[in-house]
């Protein structure tokens, strides 16, 4: 145990010199902190594969796969991580195999289990939002320019549009107000899925406090989250930083207060399965509370680029009828391995299924381009890939 606890103290303490806020709000990374030589050569991404090794052999992962032949059929997998290890991509442990998803607690897992969702899959996409940080010294800063963002809502909504309209609001219309009216909205049919691109914030002295950042200083935090009925969402992608970290919290009357008494289609009340006492908690899992039954989210500051193809691929094997599980699995899994060729040939067949006039094609062949200068495998190294996590049944 102390092997363990003294690697992941030196983890986390990489992790936040890496991500320091003040390099990350650094006017001189207006665009992406993430896509520098610094930070590609900082020692929490340099040893982030090694470290990640130890951990397998420290948790003795090899031996729980050996367990696991004994049930040949046992190929799906459910962690309920205790403490710090909700902090460390553990499904990445594993052989490929098996595909893993998180619950905060066994009791949201029942509650998940009771409830029915609408069979067809309708979007809400809210992009990009135009968002701001206050500092220390009480100024507001915009937060980094997300290079690939709207492509990545541009193209998932693509793909949603052959089913059903998807609703979209963009950085000028993704205030909170707008957020919140959309993600209840029951009129003509419930959204089943809500894809959301820009930055979100973790606070590790009051994870309540995490939120997603919304356009005009806005916040969608733990406590309006916790106030909705998500009942009717299958799936959640929170593709911001940080949204799958949570913390120790301990709920007091003025945080349960805050909740509305909203009732569940079987009368219960409807966020019963939310704790009263220390509980792991963050965005993530607050969505799961609400009623979402999988929510994809992130363990780290996320690349742009990577995260947006990685999102697609999701999105497409999701469309296509596997569980939400498998497709983050089988999507993780090819961009790892994905070669400059295959990468090339994916960026060629958005681009050839865009119109003609579409301002996203010169992006794409931009990012084409740049392939020729990047590793055989660009995207291999666990940083690009290991942060994305699902949580869910």
């Amino acid at each position: 145990m102390c092997s363990f606890e003294n690697r992941y103290t030196a983890w986390q303490e990489d992790y936040t010199s890496y991500n320091g806020k003040a390099k990350k709000f650094d006017p001189k990374y207006s665009s992406e902190p993430t896509k520098s030589a610094q930070d590609k050569n900082h020692s929490w991404r340099v040893q982030m594969h090694d470290r990640l090794k130890n951990l397998k052999t420290i948790l003795r992962i090899d031996d729980i796969e050996e367990s696991l032949k004994k049930s040949s059929h046992c190929t799906q997998l459910i962690l309920i991580p205790h403490r710090v290890l909700h902090l460390l991509p553990l499904d990445s442990l594993f052989a490929p195999k098996y595909t893993i998803s998180y619950l905060p607690s066994i009791q949201v897992g029942i509650n998940l289990q009771k409830q029915s969702k609408p069979i067809y899959k309708h979007l809400l996409s809210i992009e990009n939002p135009d968002s701001t940080i206050k500092l220390a010294d009480g100024t507001e800063q915009s937060f980094p320019k997300l290079t690939a963002a709207e492509a990545e809502s541009e193209l998932i909504c693509q793909m949603y549009a052959k089913s059903a309209q998807p609703t979209r609001r963009d950085k000028a219309e993704a205030s909170l107000e707008e957020v919140v009216t959309q993600l209840t909205n029951q009129n003509p049919h419930p959204h089943t899925v809500f894809h959301f691109t820009g930055h979100g914030s973790y606070d590790f002295d009051n994870p309540i406090d995490s939120y997603l950042a919304l356009s005009r200083g806005d916040r969608l935090d733990f406590k309006r989250v916790a106030s909705l009925n998500l009942n009717s969402y299958k799936l959640a992608c929170l593709c911001a930083c940080e949204t799958a970290i949570t913390g120790n919290q301990t709920f007091t009357s003025e945080h349960i207060n805050y909740i509305n008494p909203l009732q569940s289609s079987n009368g219960e009340d409807y966020l019963n399965s939310i704790p009263k006492t220390a509980e792991y908690v963050g965005i993530a899992s607050t969505f799961m509370y609400s009623g979402v039954a999988n929510v994809v989210s992130t363990l780290w500051t996320v690349e742009s680029i990577s995260s947006a193809i990685l999102m697609v691929e999701f999105h497409r094997h999701y469309l296509a009828g596997t569980s939400a599980a498998i497709a983050l699995a089988t999507a993780k899994n090819w961009l790892r391995n994905a070669t400059s060729a295959d990468l090339a040939k994916w960026y060629q067949n958005e681009i050839d299924n865009l119109p003609d006039k579409n301002t996203l094609k010169s992006l794409l062949r931009r990012q084409r381009n740049k392939l020729s200068t990047m590793e055989p495998k660009p995207f291999n190294h666990p940083y690009y890939w290991a942060a994305f996590t699902i949580s869910g049944l």
